[in-house]
Formats: C-alpha cells, structure tokens, sequence
C-alpha cells in the first residue's frame, strides 16, 4: 500500500531508491503470511538498479497509490454506516433473539474496527509514523494489537456462526438446546478472550523502531532480537493458520454439508406436504412449515456471508502462498508488477468487512422487513 507502513508496520515500497525487499513483502494488510514471503525474497540477493528505471516511475505503482487513496476512503464512508445498520438492525428486533444474528451483531462490530483501522493506515503513512503514533510506543503497540485481536476475532466469530448454523439445519432437536442467543454470547466471549489472550503480546512487542531514513525516522515494527525472530518466525505461521488455512477448510466444508442438508430437507418438505394433501396440512405442520423457511433464510444469509469470505479472502491468500514458493522478485519491474497486483488484492480483502450490508439485504427477507420497521419506527419519533 502506498505510503510509509501498513497493518504489519513494514516499510512502503513505493519509495524510488533505496527500497528493499523486506519493505516490499511487508505491506500485506491483515494476513502475516506477508512476512513469510519477505524472509523467501530476502535470502536472495538484491541486484544492481542503478541501471534500471525509479521503482516510483512504474505506470503499476502509480496506479496503485491513487487505488489506495481513491478506495480505501469510499470503502470506510460506506462500510462504517452500513455496518452500524447491520448492528442495530441485528440488536434492537426480534432477530437477536436468534443465535446466527447475535454473531452478525458482533461481526459488524469488528468489521467497523477492521475498517477504520484500514483508514488509520493511510493516514499514519501521510503523517509518517512519528507524527502519526505521536512518538508514542504503547500508540503503536495498542493499535496494531487491536487490529490483530478484530480480524482474529472476527473470522473465528464467522466459524463459529457456521457451526452453530450447521447444527440448527442438521440436528434441529439439539439446536432448542444448543444454538440459542445466550449460548450464542457465551461463546462469543470465550472466542474474545481467546483472540485477546492470542495477541496481547502485541500491545507489548511493538515499537517505534529506527529505519535509518531522513523521511521517515521512525517505523511501527518489532525490535531486532528474538522478539522480531518469533514474530516473523512462529506468529506469521500462527496467524495464518487462524485467519486463513482453519477457516477456509472449515467454512467450505460446513457450507456444503449445510447445503446438502437443506437440499435433503427441501426433498422431505415436499414430499410431506403432498402426502398431507397439499392445502389440508393441520395447524401445527403449516407452524413448522414457517418455521423452517425462517430457518432457510437465515441459513441462505449465512452461506452468502461466507462464500463472500472466501472468494475475497482467498486471493490474497492464494498471491502470497505462489509468491512464497514459485517466484522471486528481482527487479524494480518485478516489483512494480507485485506491487499493483498486492493492492488490489488487499482491497477486496478488506471489501469482505463492508458488504454484510448489502449481503443481508439482498438474501435475507426478514432482514429487510426489519430494518424497514426499524427505521420507521425512529422516523415516527422524529
């Protein structure tokens, strides 16, 4: 991303001279599977430049810095109010009184963190990191722990809320017991204290760190010694593992069992519905009935959700792992191509935080008739 840090406090690369590899790999938004890319690309020796053209010069990273200027700032202005929507859309109807949506109301939550958050980024890399963190460690530490703690927090929330969808659509006798909003809250904070507990250390390790540029003297990173070690080492493997890998595997699985169930479930509904004669059904058959296209139109909410998580996650997923294993960037080309290519990859990474919105609008008819009283009701008393 353009400017002088990102979410994992590497260096921009968008700098003509001078750059290094670690700067480039390093501007990763939310995954640290970025630094896992630098520590291939720096065992490798960097060539000459002189000869070659600025990186700063490159049509690609031109294109990026106005991407990043230009998309990041519309996507906050709209993804912050629609996702304020979504909570209290979420919260003050009768939808909290279902499980999947307590999960949705924390989401948006976290989504609206995520996102302003994406904001503070470009701002700190006008201000440049000093200015920015005020010359202020624990800023520096707090800020990025935050982060870490909502995107961690917020994909294990979706798992979470496929699980507990998994269990209303396949055991729907246990779900009375298991899968109601107040185990819905308890294991909402069971997964934050396990998100807080996972990156606290955060708060603690990172510093305003030296960078040996007039520019900018002062970057958001981790200082050198085992702390950096474990960090670029051990919690790159961690965290992708949990943002990524677990989450990917678990969600594609779940959706189509899930999937797979409701077709089953279609499958008997009709052919009870005809043995009872179509239109004789009794009072407690058409009861269940509604209640189960209630189901359905949660559980459709859910598979949207997070089938949009996983096709814009997995790009950037899928960049960094090809970049790890099959290419090395050598020249200033090389990396003015990554460059544009990592760009728009992390911006439709952090799209998923700003589309719920629109995602429950569109599959979830419940969804809107509440949303629609809602504001009427606050318009009313106006």
């Amino acid at each position: 991303m353009a400017g002088s840090t990102n979410t994992l406090g590497g260096q921009s690369d968008d700098v003509p001279s001078g750059v290094t590899d670690h700067e480039l790999t390093s501007s990763t938004s939310s995954l640290l599977l970025g630094t896992m890319v630098t520590t291939h690309v720096t065992n490798h020796s960097i060539v000459d430049m002189v000869t070659e053209k600025p990186f700063g010069e490159f049509l690609e990273v031109k294109v990026a810095v106005l991407l990043e200027r230009i998309y990041i700032p519309i996507l906050v202005a709209v993804g912050v109010p629609c996702n304020f929507l979504c909570f209290v859309t979420l919260v003050f109807t009768s939808l909290r009184n279902t499980s999947t949506c307590v999960y949705m109301a924390a989401i948006a939550v976290l989504d609206c963190v995520i996102l302003i958050h994406s904001l503070c980024i470009q701002i700190s890399r006008y201000l440049g990191h000093a200015e920015y963190y005020m010359y202020n460690d624990w800023n520096c530490g707090f800020q990025h722990f935050l982060f870490y703690f909502a995107i961690h927090f917020d994909v294990l929330l979706l798992l979470a809320m496929t699980v507990d969808r998994f269990i209303v659509v396949r055991f729907p006798l246990k779900a009375q017991r298991l899968c109601t909003p107040k185990s819905a809250i308890k294991v909402i904070i069971g997964l934050g204290i396990f998100s807080f507990a996972l990156n606290f250390q955060i708060f603690f390790n990172r510093r305003l760190v030296p960078t040996g540029r007039s520019e900018d003297p002062l970057r958001c990173w981790y200082p050198e010694g085992e702390i950096k070690t474990f960090m670029e080492k051990i919690y790159t493997i961690i965290d992708a593992t949990i943002y990524s890998f677990i989450p990917f595997l678990s969600l594609l699985t779940l959706n189509l069992l899930i999937i797979r169930q409701l077709n089953q479930s279609s499958k008997f509904s009709r052919q009870f519905t005809e043995g009872q004669g179509g239109n004789n059904m009794n009072e407690s058959a058409v009861g269940d009935t509604k209640k189960a296209k209630a189901n359905t139109n949660i559980t459709l909410m859910l598979l949207m959700v997070s089938f949009t998580f996983l096709g814009l996650t997995s790009p950037i997923v899928i960049m960094y792992l090809y970049q790890r294993y099959n290419r090395q960037i050598k020249t200033n080309a090389e990396r003015a191509e990554y460059r544009i290519i990592l760009v728009v990859m992390e911006n439709v990474m952090y799209s998923n935080h700003a589309v719920n919105f629109l995602l429950y609008s569109i599959s979830g008819r419940r969804f809107r008739q509440e949303l629609k009283q809602f504001l009427t009701r606050i318009c009313w008393r106006q």
